[in-house]
């Protein structure tokens, strides 16, 4: 037998063991998800691991990740009050984590779960940093000497609770792995039609399509000094949490609304599957004509789904509250009524909608989205990594914390979106 009869031979073995793999660990997440038919048929049509994720993604509960989030550690609350940033930060510093035992067993933990080592440290998504019990024993031994770390009732406030887009339905799936691609029936059979009796309809088909997740990289860093790290006062936990916090959140929040930019996701206002209103060639001020045009716009392609929202910017939300639906209308007949709805719709506001934007002649015009954002999915593939480096503040003894999280954005249907990106607003 020749040495390349045996390369093919080795090849297809291999090929066939990868192919097993796969099959197996997509009967292994059907019998977990309670959907043994779905992986049954998946296996049948040849499709791959990754490919079943999306395809399961879509079958079981929005709400409900294929696995328990990795930075989602089981803890007692009893255990969660030890938790210390500022400890894990020392001892990522010092590189000596014997002071800090707790808060390395945590990351330890994350990273297994993840399969990825924390380039730093990870930090839990579901412990309550830095609040402690009191420490004091009796004053006259010893009691007064004793420092106390008491923070009462400051929980770490979740991230998502920080999202304009989740607060309005956005889809937030955790524990992911691989890349995502969700399976999409884009357009539907259309070759149905009445035929005489004996005769046969004219042949169709449907045209089928995905919608893709991969991991992109969010990174910020916060310059922390020396001074501010050894105190013992426990406020620093709390600067420090709510600076990864609102940093992340907005951000996240941003490329949801607009994205588009280099190694970003996509978002509404920067997808180009969404349906656009225009004002006019340089802008124009808002009229209700034109909001009556935005829902119409959905509408037409049968995408609303569930509910509908309007989200804008503060300029827009005041020129709703004050222009007319009709030049000769009843005084305060206005777009906004004063439930802060428009046609029964609810308003967000964020100063994260755009207000910079720019057409033809046009500066500093507005946007204004409208659509059912239930069809916006936000991806997380990681916990948030810190990296402490002590090297780029060296000479004022300082540290600078770096945060990563890996993520993505995607629209289910963009067509459940319609977008004005040029509002003359003051």
């Amino acid at each position: 037998m020749s040495e390349n009869t045996l390369d093919v031979r080795q090849v297809t073995d291999s090929a066939k063991a990868e192919v097993q793999k796969s099959f197996t660990e997509i009967m292994a997440l059907g019998k977990h998800h309670n959907q043994r038919d779905l992986a049954e048929k998946a296996i049948e049509r040849g499709v791959n691991a990754e490919q079943f994720r999306g395809e399961l993604l879509e079958a079981i509960s929005n709400a409900r990740p294929l696995e328990t989030p990795a930075a989602v550690v089981d803890v007692p609350k009893r255990e969660q009050r030890a938790y210390s940033i500022i400890r894990a930060i020392k001892a990522a510093s010092s590189g000596d984590w014997r002071e800090a035992g707790y808060e390395r067993e945590i990351s330890d933990e994350i990273a297994h779960r993840s399969g990825k080592e924390a380039r730093g440290f990870y930090l839990p998504g579901n412990i309550s940093w830095g609040q402690r019990d009191q420490t004091a024993g009796t004053d006259s031994a010893g009691g007064f000497l004793v420092g106390t770390d008491h923070l009462a009732d400051q929980f770490i406030e979740a991230l998502q609770a920080r999202l304009t887009i989740t607060s309005l339905g956005a889809r937030v799936m955790q524990g992911l792995k691989g890349d995502v691609a969700i399976p999409k029936l884009s357009a539907s059979v259309t070759n149905a039609a009445f035929v005489a009796e004996g005769s046969a309809p004219s042949e169709g088909a449907a045209t089928f399509s995905q919608v893709t997740m991969s991991p992109k990289t969010l990174a910020a860093y916060v310059d922390v000094s020396r001074r501010l790290i050894q105190q013992s006062d426990p406020s620093v936990e709390q600067v420090l949490r709510n600076d990864i916090i609102n940093t992340f959140a907005r951000k996240i929040d941003e490329v949801a609304i607009q994205g588009g930019a280099a190694n970003a996701p996509s978002g509404i206002i920067a997808n180009a599957g969404t349906n656009v209103v225009s004002m006019g060639t340089n802008g124009a001020a808002l009229t209700y004509a034109k909001v009556v045009e935005l829902i119409k716009a959905v509408e037409e392609d049968n995408a609303m789904m569930t509910s509908a929202n309007f989200l804008t910017n503060p300029k827009v939300i005041a020129a709703l509250r004050t222009i007319s639906k009709q030049a000769s209308g009843v005084e305060g007949n206005f777009i906004m009524d004063q439930m802060g709805t428009v046609l029964g719709s609810n308003v967000a506001s964020s100063t994260l909608v755009p207000s910079n934007l720019t057409k033809g002649t046009g500066t500093s015009l507005s946007a204004l989205l409208y659509g059912d954002f239930s069809q916006i999915m936000l991806g997380f593939w990681s916990g948030v990594d810190v990296v402490v480096d002590q090297s780029s503040l060296s000479t004022s003894g300082g540290t600078r914390l770096a945060f990563f999280q890996d993520l993505d954005v995607a629209l289910r249907y963009p067509e459940s979106f319609s977008v004005i990106k040029d509002i003359i607003a003051s």
